[in-house]
């Protein structure tokens, strides 16, 4: 007889120590106190106007005021059932922010890792390559890289010069340039080294797009390689 009250807290100390050693050997009243477990929770569902009409039953007949109408517990359920829609809609609404946020997170994410930073510097166009063909007998080989810039076209040339006795280290060559008005500047000399590579960097005032050819040109003027048109 004394599960709801325990679950209420309405024992006195000495008879909740009782209880609580009772409930250790009797399995009947621990289940009791198991399917009676959520009474508290909903008893604070209960609307205070409803208490006040028990009390008025409890006052009109003292001998049967515990036969509640069925009203009361339609008033309990309900109130019970519009308290976990609305917890259940916070709970959504919750959800949906912490979704939206993680999205907009995401977002800014993916855009600061595929948009430029405007801070940036521009990267340079890549440089155009272009193999010279050889014109003698020469065994030199040589690679040319075209690159448009502001003022120009900036050049690197790339040469290689087999071992052997075919040139002394002594010997000049010089780059030339051919513009598609006819003209033709020397951009750039250097001596042989048998064995090595060289790398030559050159520049001109000519764009890329108006170059016809390019060639390398032995210390008398004869051509040793030259460029496609």
């Amino acid at each position: 007889m004394d599960d709801a009250a325990y679950l209420l807290g309405a024992l006195s100390p000495a008879e909740r120590v009782r209880y609580e050693q009772h409930l250790q050997t009797c399995d009947a009243c621990s289940r009791s106190l198991t399917e009676l477990a959520g009474l508290p929770g909903v008893l604070r569902r209960l609307p205070v106007e409803v208490v006040q009409s028990m009390d008025d039953l409890e006052a009109q007949d003292p001998d049967g005021w515990s036969d509640a109408p069925p009203s009361v517990l339609d008033v309990v359920l309900d109130r019970a059932q519009r308290e976990d829609r609305r917890a259940r809609r916070v709970r959504a609404v919750r959800w949906a922010s912490a979704l939206t946020t993680a999205a907009a997170a995401v977002v800014v994410g993916i855009l600061a890792f595929t948009l430029p930073d405007p801070s940036a510097p521009a990267p340079e166009p890549a440089a155009a390559q272009l193999a010279l063909e050889p014109v003698g007998d020469i065994p030199l080989t040589a690679t040319v890289s075209l690159l448009d810039v502001a003022w120009g076209t900036k050049i690197e040339v790339e040469c290689a010069y087999p071992e052997g006795d075919w040139a002394d280290d002594d010997v000049a060559y010089s780059l030339v340039v051919h513009d598609a008005d006819g003209d033709s500047e020397q951009v750039a000399t250097w001596n042989a080294v048998a064995g090595r590579e060289l790398t030559i960097d050159a520049a001109t005032a000519v764009r890329g797009d108006d170059i016809t050819s390019i060639e390398i040109l032995a210390e008398d003027g004869t051509t040793l390689l030259r460029s496609a048109d």
